[in-house]
């Protein structure tokens, strides 16, 4: 058995092995990398982590490995394996001691639970974000991470509290063009979600010159992809379908998997709207392997309630009845009323065209049940009117 000075000797023999590693690996991967390194990079990093992690000593170069990796692994598409690293790296004494590093890392900690659909623990992480910044005296920083929650308080449809989240980041930094380009971004899909569309794409119009104005090609990309709806929603269509091909020529060229796939899909839905159905099925396709591999609950149940919708249309019943139930489910799991009852709308459709007319009446019952529950409002009222439509048929 070793001594205890034996023990010592190889504990520093075997922590500076890990700095020369950890060295060497960040003299492989450029401080302003764009993309994210090889598939064997990738792996050693995540080695020398797990050991780095562990020991003071290499806290310098995890730090530093940690800021560069964390936006391109969030950009292709990683989400649950990296998450734990940034855990650790919050929690370690170092980085506690550090509050413009903590605030780094709980950023990136809240966008992985953000893209994985876990929207409190994503608010409570830009939080803690704002929180660190505010206590390392960087503002503009603070605004970053508190605009983001303002969307992450849209997407759990907390308009008001959006909208208030957005102020203090737009006071916090009046003059910063990305911080006022996210604003306005969070204040178009409010809009757009409060069926306000001219507002919406004014806002979002907005966003993307800003962008441009910085010279953000991937927000520049995701700003388009956002303005699309609100003008398929005014029967924009080419405008719409303009907007997706560029964002998906920009997203190609900085290899987004990801937000290409979610592009796809939006792109479908003008086709769909087109009457293209087997293009628009063409396009979910391609989106679905990425959705699934990345685990994306949000643009799941989303990709599934737009497939389910051209399976109909072309009278593949059951297709689009598995897509359709799959859809509630997935809207179900995430709290999303206004969804779940469109998916629903959808199902009684499906029915209907089998001539499954009884269970066409039973789930639109319950559509009109789960309705009650949503507060008035133009939301609302479309729903209802939406669900009104089949009653002639449902009483022959």
């Amino acid at each position: 058995m070793a001594s205890l000075a034996e023990q010592d000797l190889l504990a520093r023999r075997f922590a500076a092995s890990v700095v020369r590693g950890m060295g060497g690996l960040l003299g492989m991967i450029p401080a302003d990398v764009s993309r994210l390194p090889d598939q064997q990079t990738c792996t050693l990093a995540l080695h020398l982590l797990d050991f780095a992690l562990e020991l003071d000593e290499a806290w310098p170069q995890a730090r530093e490995l940690l800021l560069r990796l964390s936006p391109q692994m969030e950009q292709a598409g990683h989400r649950d394996n990296w998450l734990p690293y940034l855990e650790r790296a919050i929690g370690s004494g170092p980085a506690r001691q550090d509050p413009l590093t903590a605030g780094e890392f709980a950023f990136y900690l809240g966008q992985l639970h953000e893209l994985r659909s876990r929207f409190a623990e994503a608010r409570n992480a830009f939080a803690q974000s704002a929180a660190s910044f505010a206590l390392g005296q960087r503002p503009q920083d603070a605004a970053r991470a508190i605009s983001r929650n303002a969307y992450v308080a849209r997407l759990q449809r907390r308009f008001d509290e959006a909208e208030q989240l957005v102020a203090q980041a737009r006071l916090l930094a009046p003059d910063h063009r990305p911080i006022q380009a996210a604003c306005h971004l969070t204040l178009g899909t409010v809009a757009f979600d409060r069926r306000e569309w001219a507002e919406a794409e004014a806002h979002l119009q907005q966003a993307a010159a800003l962008w441009e104005a910085e010279g953000d090609r991937r927000m520049i990309a995701l700003s388009l992809r956002n303005l699309g709806p609100a003008l398929h929603m005014q029967k924009r269509y080419e405008e719409a379908a303009a907007c997706y091909h560029r964002a998906l020529e920009i997203l190609h060229e900085i290899a987004d998997p990801v937000n290409q796939a979610v592009t796809q899909m939006n792109l479908g839905i003008i086709r769909y709207l087109q009457g293209e159905f087997e293009e628009a099925l063409a396009l979910y396709a391609k989106a679905e392997p990425i959705l699934r591999r990345v685990e994306d609950p949000l643009r799941l149940a989303s990709l599934l309630a737009n497939q389910a919708m051209g399976y109909r249309k072309l009278a593949r019943w059951d297709e689009a009845e598995e897509c359709c139930r799959q859809a509630i489910a997935g809207w179900e799991a995430l709290g999303n009323l206004r969804s779940t009852l469109n998916a629903l709308d959808t199902l009684i459709y499906i029915l209907r065209g089998q001539g499954r007319l009884a269970e066409a009446k039973t789930t639109h019952t319950t559509a009109l049940e789960r309705l009650q529950a949503m507060e008035a409002g133009a939301t609302r009222d479309v729903l209802q009117a939406m669900l009104d439509e089949h009653l002639p048929y449902l009483e022959k």
